[in-house]
């Protein structure tokens, strides 16, 4: 099952590429038959990143120690204009030249006062430190060439301040700054404020410094983001138009799809699937391991449930290689609800709705992964699970294919109205959704008889039909051998309502009831409930040749349920329903007569198997409940259940049910069952103590030991 759902989950690979060209006019459409990206070019991609260079804002930081060379430069610039002043002479205007300075008279004069010099130092130092713990950029017009608005100023704490461009400093529109600050501190000697700003002019140093490690970090970062998809195409959107004339862009789309479906990117597409698919896979198989232990021993029932899975899987591969190229709503015909009906009528509907979950997920990966299909067919296979949980009638098909119809157009009307769809879309979508609904139950109905007939399973429908009191082998009982009739239908209702007792198949309990002795039709007068009181035929053979005669209904029952087509499980019931059980009336009556102690116990028990199931359990116990009890004279409540615990105590002791899967508690609860069913069956004989008492035993029609659970 594993291989065969990984190879249908396989991706579909283009088929003959179409040439297309830029400027051509288009043959026909072309559709993208699944969802793939278009590329970006090197041209796109370098100028996306040129871009982020651009709006990256670049990290500065001011660098202390140039600022501290500059204070010292202060304090040693001002005492070389000290010793300058003190060697006395000279125009100040050569003098202040030698220092690097461009003043006028007036304010190279104002420098060389020595009353004023001890503030001007003191001046320069405080608008030079202001300024350059402001930060001073070297050259403004770099950052302007890079397209860059402003900085991002790293103090030594971590912490940034975003700084606009037109804000910061640099050599080339320090002047102003320096104007500004030295009238603020001269406002009323001009000649002092030209000489402060020329001295700090030429002592301010750039200090502001780029964390280029920092800002390269980050313009990685933000390129590392960058997609290199353009966009992508959608599965089953239009790439060209038929009759168009084919656009640059479109033929890049094309060669795009193309390329996608390349060996390489199919191989990882197919293992994405495979993955997932096994992921589901092995959920599927703990579940059922784990709450459905009957099934998971059974290698008949794993292989159905495997067989009804691949089948529907198969199918929805089907369709989708031969309509989703060119209708792409054709998804929607994905039979997950064929393969969720079959298990809930073969198994049960707790397992039909874990399949169902379990194909709607499978049917959305084998479709690529379309939340469509995987939606509608997971919950129209849930309702068809649901719906047929009781179904009793081939008729109850048709109404979970209303169900699902219904389950579907909800789906699919909440999907497109989500997607805001156009009325024409969501009245093909539905449309869709109802053939897929149709379909399912149609291939449903056609599969199950092959299913029950090549399995040996079947279905509660196939149950009902065959408890058709009129079926030709049920007529042919009432006529042949009427008492057998009568005593089948008794056990057959017994077994049924103990079988409810326990959770156990009541319908198939009932149904083996019915049938579990068709092999005395053969020779009805042999067994009891067949004979009158002056025919004993009994007494004139053996009891070994009686015990053969006996035991024989069991092989001739089978021979009959296969002459007739009953299913191999109803056969199974009819081999086991007396087991390996002793025949006791005749193995006493053979013990009297052997002299020579050489008889053989294992000659006077019938050939078995022991019962299988828990069904099969139950049948042989309400079978010989009911025999046993027409043995009654008085059969009171007490006495019955007494005789019913009676039989179970002795077939466990004879190892009866040791191959079925029936525990103590369960037998218990059969026993209260089959008691209370038998009083009410007696109640009104309970009255009437003069009426004569029955046999016991079912094959003679001579007094038995009481309390022997005799139904041989």
């Amino acid at each position: 099952m594993a291989l065969a759902l990984l190879i249908f989950s396989s991706p579909e690979r283009v088929m003959n590429p179409i040439n297309v060209q830029e400027g051509e006019v288009a043959d026909g459409d072309i559709i993208a038959p699944y969802k793939f990206p278009v590329y970006k070019d090197q041209d796109t991609l370098a100028e996306e990143k040129a871009k982020i260079e651009r709006e990256v804002t670049p990290v500065f930081y001011i660098d202390k120690y140039t600022t501290e060379i500059v204070l010292s430069q202060v304090n040693d610039f001002f005492s070389v204009l000290e010793s300058m002043d003190k060697s006395g002479g000279g125009n100040p205007v050569e003098q202040s030249r030698r220092l690097g300075l461009k003043l006028s008279f007036s304010a190279a004069s104002a420098l060389f006062n020595s009353s004023s010099r001890k503030d001007l130092e003191l001046a320069t130092v405080s608008i030079v430190k202001r300024v350059m713990d402001e930060g001073v950029i070297e050259d403004i017009s770099e950052l302007q060439k890079r397209g860059v608005t402003g900085i991002n100023l790293l103090n030594e704490a971590g912490d940034e301040t975003s700084v606009p461009l037109d804000s910061l400093v640099d050599p080339h529109n320090i002047d102003n700054y320096l104007k500004k600050y030295a009238e603020e501190r001269y406002p009323h000697d001009a000649h002092l404020a030209e000489a402060l700003a020329g001295i700090c002019r030429l002592m301010i140093r750039p200090n502001l410094a780029e964390n280029k490690t920092l800002t390269q970090e980050r313009i990685a970062e933000k390129q590392s983001e960058l997609s290199p998809i353009a966009y992508w195409v959608l599965k089953d959107e239009k790439i060209v138009e038929a009759h168009r004339r084919i656009t640059a862009e479109q033929e890049k789309a094309v060669i795009a799809m193309y390329e996608y479906a390349s060996p390489g990117r199919l191989v990882l597409l197919w293992m994405g699937r495979a993955f997932l698919m096994f992921t589901i896979i092995t959920i599927l198989g703990i579940y059922v391991y784990k709450n459905f232990p009957e099934i998971y021993q059974s290698l008949r029932s794993l292989l159905v449930m495997a067989l009804v899975v691949v089948l529907t899987a198969g199918m929805g591969r089907l369709f989708i290689f031969l309509f989703m190229e060119q209708l792409p709503e054709a998804g929607l015909l994905f039979p997950a609800a064929a393969g969720s009906i079959l298990i809930t009528l073969l198994f049960s509907s707790e397992l039909g709705i874990v399949i169902a979950l379990f194909l709607g997920f499978a049917g959305g990966i084998i479709t690529g992964l379309d939340i469509n299909v995987a939606l509608v067919s997971l919950v129209g296979a849930s309702v068809g699970a649901i719906s047929l949980s009781a179904a009793r009638q081939r008729m109850d098909l048709f109404r979970a294919a209303a169900a699902i119809a219904v389950a579907n157009l909800v789906v699919i009307m909440g999907i497109k109205l989500v997607d805001l769809a156009s009325f024409s879309s969501i009245l093909y979508s539905c449309a869709w959704s109802l053939a897929g609904a149709v379909g399912s139950v149609l291939f449903a109905t056609m599969a199950l008889p092959l299913f029950e007939h090549f399995s040996g399973l079947v279905s509660n429908i196939k149950l009902l039909e065959l408890s058709n009191l009129n079926q030709p082998l049920l007529r042919k009982l009432a006529a042949e051998a009427v008492g057998t009739y009568h005593h089948s239908i008794l056990v057959g209702n017994l077994a049924a309502r103990a079988a409810e007792a326990v959770g156990a198949n009541g319908l198939l309990c009932r149904v083996g009831g019915y049938y579990h002795d068709i092999g005395k039709m053969n020779h009805p007068e042999y067994f009891v409930e067949n004979q009158s009181s002056e025919l004993k035929p009994h007494e004139n053979i053996t009891p070994h040749l009686s015990t053969l005669i006996i035991a024989n209904h069991i092989k001739e029952g089978v021979g009959v349920a296969q002459s007739y087509k009953l299913p191999e499980v109803i056969i199974d019931l009819i081999r086991q329903h007396h087991g390996t059980s002793l025949i006791s009336f005749f193995y006493q009556k053979a013990l009297q007569s052997d002299r020579h102690k050489v008889l053989d116990e294992s000659d006077y028990r019938y050939s078995g198997p022991t019962p299988a199931t828990k069904e099969s359990a139950i049948l042989m116990v309400a079978d010989a409940a009911e025999s046993a009890s027409r043995s009654l004279s008085h059969p009171t409540p007490a006495n019955l259940r007494n005789l019913i615990s009676t039989i179970v105590e002795t077939r466990i002791k004879d190892g009866q049910f040791s191959d079925s899967n029936i525990t103590l508690k369960e037998l218990r609860l059969v026993e209260e069952s089959l008691a209370k069913e038998l009083a009410a069956v007696y109640h009104a004989r309970i009255d009437y103590p003069k009426q004569e008492a029955p046999l016991l035993a079912e094959e003679v029609s001579m007094p038995v030991q009481p309390l022997i659970p005799p139904k041989e």
